[in-house]
């Protein structure tokens, strides 16, 4: 064993091939250890240490040295001063100390400390363990399975090559990259200073393998109020999942304290599934008392049968909560809570399910005090897709909607709207298209205690055999009516089933082409009008409609038109006009009179102990009347007719028939009454 002592000069030193023991003291120097496991301390200056062969120990001291550690498992401090140190071949420990340093692993499972200051470091090719310490660091784990610790400072880190796992509990504005294979990220960036603006940001990449990815920020902005400064707080996160199928958590916080009345909180997450089959879950949270919170949630789940669920809470004057998820191909399950919180506060989800089977649920609340509004607009494209979306609101001026497309497919579309306190310019509001195939569509939309706010379902079955079913439901200002309360169904192509009840309100149905059964109630129990409008449309439907009018300054009525084809309409209640094979029944005398129009077909039409105005039109067939009462019920005349244009005779022992004299075309046939009642007082024009 040697013991080997430099000068205060720059001094070139070579050890033995025994352990030996190196002092260079002052200087540049420059020394090779060379065979066995030697100590070599460089002192003060700009030194270059060499390992060489063995386990050494190269100290580098104050001044900017070169580190190589080459054979053998060594190891470097690199002390005061801008160090560049290389481990080579071995396991080696590498510590950078203080200052700006370089640190390369080599060959062989390194471990790799930065130390204080702004490091760069690339870890070589085994399993090593990296831990970059204070400072703005940049890393590399390079090939082999790594583990990588960030720190305080905004750091760089990339795993690359092999299974790694990387911490960062660093500042704002970092990142962290697994690269290829199946990596772990997990970092945890705040920043909460006192009187000041808070700020953190993060981004995050899990690249090609099967990536676990969990990333919290969160800027807290403790502010006194008596202060003049920056009342803001700003926390915002990008995270990719790759390739493979990848778990991601997420979650950006952005507050201001509680006693300050301005400013502004915004909190912003986005993720990228990419491809695989990808888990995320993602909160966003935006708090601030008296200032404007911008909760803002981005999710794109890529190919893949993709799981994700994302929740995005805003509360604040102005506050806003939006969520924006797309599931992209494959089997996705999409679940999106947006709540806002404060006046004019809104509340926002729009959700795309993509090409294959999904599951869609979306719910928006706005817990405002005057203008606000939530929405959920869905679309659910190819695929067998099931959708879910309810929107709250309450507070003056409230307003609650949800749009829902189900595109191709068969699919299951379920909607709520419902708003609570609000007056003239809230209300509810769905539109839902089914799309292609066999859909089921429920709709729902309420106001109560709302002044006059609006409660309005819109719906297309599209092509297919669908379901619909449809309540809107209104409380508002029962001295003036002047709230919209409505169900507007269109069944589109194909066998329909639709379902409709409105209070006070409408129900305008439309069964298109095929054969349908469409069914509608209306009800009112304060002084205005509603009314049941269904047309069955082409095909041989059945119709039902119920009118239910609680006072006598109620007018409830019935319009049922079989249009086209073999039809069952039956009437309940009000006053009624419908078509085809008609039943009225039930019902109470105190609304106007009821008109009954067969339309085009050899119509059964079977009055009511109502006024009833039967129509008649030259060209929509030979009606049969069946329940005729002279002196209460009339005719009308439509399409240009008039009572001298008219003859009336015996048809067979006890009925009448009115025909057309110039032509000869039979009107229709009175059952059980006989001619000679018949005169121009009996018929109006209509």
């Amino acid at each position: 064993m040697a013991t080997i002592f430099g000068t205060n000069g720059g001094d070139t030193l070579l050890g033995t091939a025994e352990n030996d023991s190196i002092s260079l003291l002052a200087g540049n120097d420059w020394t090779n250890a060379r065979a066995g496991d030697d100590t070599v301390d460089g002192g003060s200056g700009n030194d270059k240490l060499n390992g060489d062969v063995g386990a050494d120990l190269l100290i580098g001291g104050t001044g900017n040295d070169t580190f190589r550690g080459g054979a053998g498992n060594d190891t470097a401090r690199g002390d005061a001063g801008r160090d560049d140190l290389f481990g080579d071949d071995g396991n080696d420990l590498l510590d950078g100390g203080a200052d700006n340093d370089r640190l390369y692993g080599g060959a062989g499972n390194n471990t790799i400390l930065g130390g204080a200051g702004n490091d760069e470091a690339l870890a070589g090719s085994g399993a090593d363990r990296v831990d970059m310490g204070d400072g703005d660091d940049w890393a590399h784990g390079n090939h082999g399975n790594d583990t990588m610790q960030g720190g305080l400072g905004t750091d760089k880190l990339y795993g690359d090559a092999g299974n790694d796992a990387i911490r960062d509990d660093g500042g704002s504005d970092g990142c962290a990259f697994g690269g290829i294979g199946d990596d772990s990220i997990d970092a945890v960036i705040a920043d909460r200073p006192v009187n000041k603006a808070a700020a953190a940001a993060y981004c995050a990449e899990g690249n090609d393998g099967a990536d676990a990815i969990d990333v919290s920020v969160a800027a807290a902005a403790d502010i006194d109020p008596f202060l003049i400064v920056p009342a803001e707080g700003s926390a915002t996160l990008r995270i990719s999942g790759g390739a493979d199928n990848d778990t991601i958590n997420a979650s950006s916080e952005a507050s201001v304290d509680y006693r300050s009345y301005s400013g502004r909180a915004i909190a912003e997450t986005t993720v990228l599934g990419d491809g695989g089959d990808d888990h995320v879950e993602s909160d966003v949270n935006a708090f601030i008392a008296g200032g404007d919170a911008r909760g803002i949630h981005s999710i794109e789940g890529g190919s893949g049968n993709d799981s994700i669920a994302a929740t995005t809470e805003a509360l604040g004057v102005g506050a806003a909560a939006e969520t924006s998820v797309s599931g992209d191909a494959g089997n996705d399950q999409i679940t999106a809570a947006t709540k806002a919180t404060g006046e004019g506060a809104t509340a926002a989800n729009s959700l795309t399910g993509g090409a294959g089977d999904d599951t869609i649920t979306g719910t928006a609340d706005e817990g405002g005090v005057i203008v606000g509004s939530s929405s959920n607009t869905a679309n659910g494209d190819d695929g067998h897709d099931r959708i879910d979306l309810i929107a709250t609101a309450q507070g003056s001026e409230g307003a609650a909607w949800n749009s829902a497309q189900g595109g191709e497919d068969n699919d299951i579309i379920h909607v709520e709207a419902h708003v609570e306190f609000s007056d003239r310019f809230g209300g509810t509001a769905n539109t839902v298209d089914g799309g292609a195939g066999n859909d089921a569509l429920y709709l729902t939309a309420e106001t109560k205690n709302s002044g006059v706010a609006d409660a309005t379902n819109t719906a297309t079955g599209g092509d297919g055999d669908d379901y619909v079913n449809a309540s809107a439901k209104g409380e508002g200002d029962t001295a003036s009516l002047s709230f919209t309360v409505l169900n507007d169904i269109e069944g589109g192509a194909g066998s329909d089933t639709i379902e409709a009840s409105a209070y006070a309100g409408s129900n305008v149905l439309d069964g298109g082409s095929g054969s349908d059964v469409l069914t509608a109630s209306c009800a009112l129990d304060f002084p205005g009008t509603v009314r049941n409008e269904i047309h069955g449309g082409a095909g041989n439907d059945t119709i039902a409609g119920t009118a239910d009018a609680a006072s006598f300054e109620v007018v409830a009525r019935n319009l049922l038109y079989g249009d086209a084809g073999d039809d069952h309409i039956v009437a309940v209640g009000g006053s009624d006009a419908y078509g085809d094979f008609l039943t009225l029944t039930g019902g109470d005398p105190w609304s106007v009179a009821n008109i009954l129009s067969g339309g085009g077909g050899n119509d059964t039409i079977t009055g009511s102990n109502h006024r009833d105005i039967f129509a008649c039109a030259a060209g929509d067939g030979t009606d049969l009347i069946t329940y005729f009462q002279d002196g209460h019920d009339k005719f009308g005349l439509t399409g240009g007719l008039s009572f001298a244009q008219l003859k009336i005779s015996a048809s067979g022992a006890a009925d009448t028939l009115i025909e057309v004299t110039a032509t000869g075309e039979d009107l229709c046939v009175v059952q059980g009454v006989a001619p000679t009642l018949f005169d121009a007082t009996d018929f109006i024009l209509i």
